[in-house]
């Protein structure tokens, strides 16, 4: 099978930003903005539904420790009953078509209501599908992850830039501290569609088969989630504190509000939001192209094939038809996506690890 994999492979750095990039632009864009739920406490949440995916990067430093290929789908293969086996890829193909579907239609409501209003969101679709599929299928994972390198620095400056906003004067810290005075039932929705900001690691299931044998998976990886959770958090305490628990709740996508409010005596610098709308736009076509790659590494899995283009290219036909047929981001319900994203992130991914754990003891 043709990868485009760099036969020495992918070292640390690779490691941390691959997991750091997977994820991080779908999560911040709409924080935190959760599907008209409760974010008085939503930074909080944010800090705790990392957990398990600590837990989760940990047991997969221990499963690279112990199986030379590093490849979670190998090593099950040949320890699970072939049709169990199978309808597991299957369901993992599906759930990764939905995720693809899910932030295509975030990326293109973002251009389109930001950027190019006047043009319809089904071009945008097809753009987007089109130059990733091409990018996936002529540069495979080893360009993608130096691109993934390259975008991680501009989405730093991103980053710091919001920091910054921590000591504007219409920041208000009376929003901050956590309020638990909500029912149950809204507390736990919300706290799924939190932890479910960071489902897009799972394509760390992919990319482990080709980093190098003697670096160690776990440091990097944890490092990266760590960051991540401190972005989420920082990013959420900068958006309730200027904008209050209502103002937050309501708006499309509180940051971008945020970038669009800022001002600059320099002229070259008036319009800062579109700098920032740009770098953000380019960070979603990078998940996409993450999510379309790791499609293409389970089609694989499933058929065999060595042929690259036609499954990237059935995958994006699929997801186009269906980008067709479904209502629009704002109008789809969104937990069901949360809980299928937190199944098929966490909870199916350690159910194979200790299937494979416990098999081993067995043998």
């Amino acid at each position: 099978m043709t990868t485009g994999i760099n036969t020495k492979g992918f070292r640390s750095f690779d490691i941390f930003v691959f997991v750091y990039c997977s994820t991080v632009t779908l999560g911040v864009i709409f924080l935190p903005y959760v599907a008209e739920e409760e974010i008085r406490s939503a930074w909080l949440k944010l800090a705790v539904s990392a957990l398990p995916y600590f837990l989760l990067l940990y047991l997969l430093h221990r499963f690279s420790r112990h199986y030379e290929s590093r490849d979670l789908f190998k090593e099950v293969k040949v320890r699970m009953w072939t049709w169990l086996y199978g309808a597991i890829l299957l369901y993992f193909f599906g759930s990764v078509i939905y995720s693809i579907l899910n932030g295509l239609k975030g990326l293109t409501m973002i251009t389109a209501v930001y950027l190019l209003p006047n043009t319809s969101e089904w071009i945008l679709a097809l753009t987007f599908l089109a130059a990733g599929g091409f990018a996936v299928w002529y540069g495979g994972i080893e360009t993608i992850t130096r691109f993934v390198v390259l975008l991680f620095f501009l989405e730093l400056i991103v980053l710091f830039l919001l920091i910054a906003l921590l000591f504007a004067g219409y920041f208000r810290w009376i929003y901050i501290p956590p309020v638990f005075g909500v029912g149950a039932t809204d507390f736990f929705k919300s706290s799924i569609s939190d932890a479910a900001r960071y489902g897009g690691i799972i394509a760390v299931l992919g990319f482990l088969p080709f980093v190098r044998k003697d670096v160690s998976v776990g440091p990097p990886a944890i490092a990266a989630i760590t960051f991540l959770m401190i972005t989420y958090v920082l990013v959420a305490v900068i958006t309730l504190g200027t904008f209050g628990f209502e103002q937050s709740l309501v708006q499309l996508s509180p940051i971008t509000s945020l970038v669009q409010a800022l001002t600059t005596r320099m002229g070259v610098f008036e319009r800062l939001d579109l700098v920032f709308l740009g770098i953000w736009v380019v960070s979603f076509f990078k998940i996409y192209m993450i999510q379309l790659w790791f499609v293409f590494f389970i089609s694989h899995k499933c058929t065999g094939s060595r042929k690259r283009w036609p499954l990237i290219a059935s995958a994006a036909v699929i997801v186009f038809v269906l980008f067709l047929l479904t209502p629009p981001y704002i109008g789809q319900n969104l937990q069901a996506y949360n809980i299928n994203v937190l199944i098929y992130s966490f909870v199916l991914p350690l159910f194979l690890l200790v299937f494979l754990f416990i098999r081993g003891k067995r043998a």
